[in-house]
């Protein structure tokens, strides 16, 4: 869906979903949201902007937390979170290929 034309492209700036058309040479993105985020409906929509325009994306929903769940450095769901985004860094940043 492209933005109406009461958006300005500097919108863009404020909103990735507002940036239109998607970069050909856009790099492969890993978005997380969580379930209690308010920010979480266009997070995914984001995502799937992403995979829609052929870039390569993947998308991690972490349930019942709400945005800056991070901070609760203790939780089970930080800890969770931080081994799959390490694991996610391994992957991007593998010299092997």
């Amino acid at each position: 869906m492209a933005p109406s034309s009461l958006f300005s492209t500097t919108e863009a700036l404020v909103s990735p979903l507002l940036a239109y058309p998607v970069p050909e040479s856009h790099p492969a993105v890993h978005t997380t949201v969580t379930g209690c985020d308010f920010l979480r409906d266009q997070g995914i929509a984001y995502a799937l902007k992403l995979r829609d325009a052929g870039v390569e994306s993947s998308l991690e929903m972490v349930p019942g937390v709400p945005h800056g769940f991070v901070w609760a450095v203790a939780s089970n769901a930080t800890k969770q979170w931080t081994a799959n985004q390490v694991r996610i860094f391994d992957i991007a940043f593998a010299t092997d290929r």
